[in-house]
C-alpha cells in the first residue's frame, strides 16, 4: 500500500509512468479494488503524454464487450489510441489496429492500411500478425494477392511454433495450394509435431489420413488407427468417422462391429460426416446381436469419456496386426 501511495503522489505530480502504473493497478485490481473508470482516467493522463502502453491499454478497454461498468464501448476512441501506440512501434497495438482496420470498427474499413500495420507487427516477429498477414495475402478483397509472401509469413509464424500457423502451413503443404506440387511428406512432419507436442487433435487426424492413404509417409493402417484414436481423445470428433471407415475396410465381422460402434458415435458427435449412411450399409453385414453389442460399446465409451478416458479404453482396440492390411 505504501508503494501505491508513493505512486499516487508521483502520478498527481504528472509522472506518466506513475500514472500508467496506477491505472494498471485499478485496471487489474492489484492492491486496490478493480475500478475500470478510475483506471481509464489515469491511463488517459499517461496516454496524453505519449505513454504507449497506456495508449494500448486504453484502446483495448474501449473495445471490451460487454463494456466495463461506467463506460460505453467506443471503437472510434479505440482506433485513435491504438494508432498512437502503433506509431510508436508497439507491436501489440500494430496488430490490434490492423485487425480493426480490416473490420471497419471505428471508421471505414481499410484493407491496405491493415496490411501496413500487420506487416509492421509481423516484421517484429509476432506470429499472430504473421498468420493473419499470410491469410490476407493469400486472397482477400481489396488486397493484392502475393502467394510467395504469404507462404513466407506463414513459415515465419510456424517456425515460432505457433500452433494455428503450423496447422495452416501443414494443410497448405499437403494440398499444394499456391505451390508447384503437394508436399505431404513435409506436412506429415508438421502434423506429427502438432499432434504429439501440442496435443492438436485435427493434426493427429490429418496425419492418420496420410498413413491410411500412404501419402508422404508409409502406408500403415494400424498407425492410422492409433492416430485417429489420439485425435478423438484430443477432441477431434471427425476422426470417429475415419475410424469407422478404417475398421470397415478390414473386412472382418469383428471389425465390422467395431466400425458400427464408431458409426454410432460419429452420428452423435459429428453427424455431418455421414455415419448414419455407413451404419445402414453395415447393417446388412452384421446381425442384430452385433448391432446391439456395438450400441453397448458406444454407450460404455460415452460413459468413460464423460469421466476421462485413455486410449486403451477405445472400443474394439485391435491387437497386434489386426488392421495391417485394412486399406
Amino acid at each position: 500500500m505504501a508503494d501505491l501511495h508513493d505512486c499516487l503522489r508521483h502520478a498527481q505530480a504528472g509522472d506518466p509512468e506513475a500514472q500508467y502504473t496506477l491505472g494498471n493497478a485499478y485496471h487489474l485490481g492489484t492492491g486496490v479494488a478493480q475500478q475500470i473508470p478510475v483506471a481509464m482516467r489515469w491511463y488517459l493522463k499517461a496516454a496524453a503524454q505519449g505513454h504507449r502502453d497506456a495508449q494500448l491499454d486504453l484502446g483495448l478497454i474501449f473495445l471490451q464487450e460487454p463494456a466495463p461498468t461506467g463506460m460505453k464501448r467506443n471503437p472510434v476512441q479505440a482506433r485513435y489510441w491504438l494508432r498512437r501506440a502503433a506509431e510508436q512501434g508497439l507491436v501489440d497495438a500494430q496488430y490490434r489496429l490492423g485487425l480493426l482496420l480490416l473490420t471497419g470498427q471505428g471508421g471505414a474499413d481499410d484493407p491496405p492500411g491493415a496490411v501496413h500495420w500487420l506487416t509492421r507487427a509481423a516484421d517484429q516477429d509476432m506470429p499472430e500478425a504473421q498468420l493473419e498477414l499470410a491469410r490476407l495475402l493469400s486472397g482477400t478483397a481489396g488486397i493484392e494477392t502475393d502467394p510467395l509472401l504469404a507462404l513466407h509469413y506463414l513459415h515465419e509464424a510456424a517456425d515460432h511454433r505457433h500452433a494455428p500457423a503450423m496447422f495452416a502451413l501443414a494443410q497448405q503443404l499437403e494440398r499444394g495450394e499456391g505451390l508447384d506440387r503437394s508436399y505431404p511428406e513435409q506436412a506429415a512432419r508438421w502434423y506429427s509435431e502438432l499432434a504429439h507436442g501440442h496435443a492438436h487433435g485435427q493434426a493427429a487426424h490429418r496425419l492418420g489420413l496420410l498413413h491410411a492413404e500412404g501419402r508422404g509417409v508409409e502406408r500403415d493402417a494400424q498407425r492410422a488407427v492409433d492416430l485417429f484414436e489420439l485425435a478423438v481423445a484430443l477432441g477431434c470428433n471427425e476422426a470417429m468417422y475415419s475410424l469407422a471407415l478404417l475398421h470397415c475396410a478390414a473386412g472382418t465381422p469383428r471389425q465390422f462391429e467395431t466400425a458400427a460402434t464408431w458409426c454410432m458415435l460419429s452420428q452423435e458427435y459429428c453427424p455431418e460426416r455421414g455415419g448414419a449412411v455407413l451404419l445402414a450399409g453395415l447393417a446388412v453385414r452384421i446381425d442384430a446381436a452385433q448391432i446391439e453389442s456395438a450400441r453397448r460399446a458406444a454407450d460404455e465409451w460415452k460413459h468413460r469419456s464423460g469421466a476421462g478416458h485413455e486410449l486403451k479404453d477405445f472400443p474394439g482396440k485391435p491387437e497386434g496386426d489386426a488392421l495391417a492390411v485394412a486399406v
